[in-house]
Parts: structure tokens; sequence; C-alpha cells
């Protein structure tokens, strides 16, 4: 197979020489090969390649693969661990989790409010492009997991305020309106709320309303000025998908928790058979929204309540600043 545009795309530095780039997908099926003639300074003058299809024809070296497979025996044994079963299918499909509520979505996220009770977690996100696959109904290995959840990340609590909540959910679905979007893997699966949006409002001003679980298990409106303990993934932690909120304005956050696999893995010892469902605590409001912005350059209410709570004033049309204190 050839590459689908220019192998390499070539782009200038800042010193005007050329720089080779290139990228070969993923999961291994392709191996990149690039031959480049350099002058005496370093600089490339020349370069001809392709990706290379592993496929059939590519023969497997018998020592390599021998090796490879005496390496990998306690690997798979450990794989085909069984760690519980699973009473329906949980469904990590790409086109399920990037756009919407999904099982397996409600599944690891409530493993992380359990995983991490002892913290006092109330909320927990994940973005649904780190799910990665299915689980059929029926026995659940340690393997099965690990092909879920194969980043090897660790789970961080934070409190946040309500305002920044909300504003880590409008992140979440600004970008899923549309399935040919890039970074649909931001969307947000949740534990301990609901919340309700609509895809025809403007990115930025989506998400119409937010309730958090109580004690009792009931749900009431999201407190803009309150703190909630959060839990989300080391990636998410850190700003990946455009939590940006999630870096620069969590307090008091403890990055060193339980890897998310060990805890989906315990979560699910702990109460097999699981039977996780769909459960409402994404909703998608098709109402049509305004075909043309307000006045206020796109931010409608609540959204104004929730800049104004992250810190946030309104100086003119359209116009936000963050306030500064101290």
């Amino acid at each position: 197979e050839d590459a689908e545009g220019p192998y390499p795309v070539v782009v200038d530095s800042p010193a005007g020489t050329p720089v080779l780039v290139v990228s070969d997908a993923a999961w291994g099926k392709y191996l990149g090969r690039l031959d480049v003639t350099f002058d005496a300074n370093g600089v490339p003058v020349s370069w001809q390649g392709n990706p290379i299809t592993l496929d059939a024809s590519v023969l497997q070296d018998p020592d390599i693969l021998a090796e490879a497979l005496a390496l990998d025996e306690p690997l798979e044994a450990l794989r085909n661990q069984l760690i519980g079963s699973a009473a329906v299918d949980l469904d990590g499909d790409r086109d399920s989790c990037r756009f919407g509520e999904c099982n397996m979505g409600n599944l690891i996220t409530d493993a992380m409010v359990w995983a991490t009770a002892t913290e006092g977690t109330q909320i927990a996100f994940l973005n649904g492009g780190s799910i990665r696959t299915s689980i059929p109904a029926g026995d659940v290995s340690r393997g099965d997991v690990l092909e879920v959840l194969p980043f090897g990340n660790t789970i961080a609590t934070f409190d946040l305020t309500g305002a920044d909540v909300w504003l880590a959910l409008e992140n979440g679905v600004s970008r899923a309106e549309n399935p040919e979007n890039e970074g649909t893997g931001r969307f947000p699966q949740v534990a301990g709320m609901r919340f309700t949006w609509n895809p025809s409002l403007p990115a930025g001003s989506r998400v119409t309303s937010v309730d958090v679980k109580t004690q009792d298990g009931s749900y009431s409106p999201i407190d803009m000025d309150a703190a909630y303990k959060v839990a989300a993934n080391a990636f998410m932690r850190g700003g990946g998908d455009g939590y940006d909120v999630f870096a620069e304005r969590a307090i008091n956050p403890y990055d060193f928790g339980p890897t998310l696999a060990d805890s989906v893995e315990d979560y699910v010892a702990a109460h097999s058979p699981v039977a996780t469902e769909v459960e409402g605590r994404i909703t998608q409001d098709d109402t049509a929204g305004p075909t043309e912005l307000p006045a206020t350059g796109g931010v409608a209410f609540p959204w104004m309540m929730v800049l104004t709570a992250a810190g946030f004033a309104l100086v003119g049309t359209g116009v936000l600043v963050r306030r500064r204190t101290g």
C-alpha cells in the first residue's frame, strides 16, 4: 500500500533547511522506510520512501519468532488469568464511547470512583478515546481488561469547582457533533453526575444541565462555587485531549493513584457478574439551536454563570477576560 499523502512531508526549519516528517499509522501494520542523502553539513538533499505493509508477504525470521514466543509464554498466562465475569456485553466501540454514553465507560468510571473512595471521590471523568475495545458477556480475563485499557494510565484525584467541572464537560463535547471531526476521543464518560448537551449549539456552550449525585443516590444541580473531588486518568489530568482545566485549575491534586487497568480488574473481581448498563448519565438534546450567535458572541446562559464562577468577566460584547487574584 502507498502512503495516503506525501512521504515524507517536507517542512522548512527556522533556518530554511528541509525537515522530513513521516508517520506510519498504528498497530504495527506498517514499517516506514525512508532513504535520505545528506550533504556535508547534515542537511537532507534527496530522499525517497514509502511504508512497507507488514502482511504475509513479509517472511518471519524463525530465530526471532522462537525467541518472541518463549518470552510471550508467561505473559500469555497472565493475560488468560480470569478475574470475573460480565452478565452483559460491555460496549467499548469507538462509535459508542466517543459520541455518547456507553456501558463500558460507565463501568470504568464507576471503578475509578470505587478505587479512590478513600479520597472522597464524587465524580469521575474518562476520555472516550482511551477505551479501545469491547468485552462480550461471559468470563473476563486480565487480558480483556488490558486490551480495553492498554495505556498504563494511573488515576489522579483533585478538587475542582463546579464551574470548572462544567468547563471540562464543554471541552468533552466540543468535537462530538460530527464523527468526521478530529479530537472526538475527548468525549467524556462520567460517574457521579449526569449532564445534557446539545450538538446544534456552538462549541463551548453545548452543555445545558449538570446534576451531581448525592450521598443518598439522588441528583441535585451542580453548585458552580462548590468544590468537588474528581478522579481522571493521568493523561487528562495533564491536559490531554484539551482538558487544560484539569492541568491548570486542579486544587490539591494527587497524581500517583492506582493504575486504571488494575482498578477495573479489582472492581470486576469484587462485583462479578458485572451488569453495567447505559442509564442516562449523558443525554443528547437534539432540539435545534439558534441559527445566529447571541449578542454575547456565542456565550449563552448558563455559560455566563459558568465563566463568571470560573474567574472570567465580560468586559464588552463577546470579550472575556480572566480575573487575576493574589
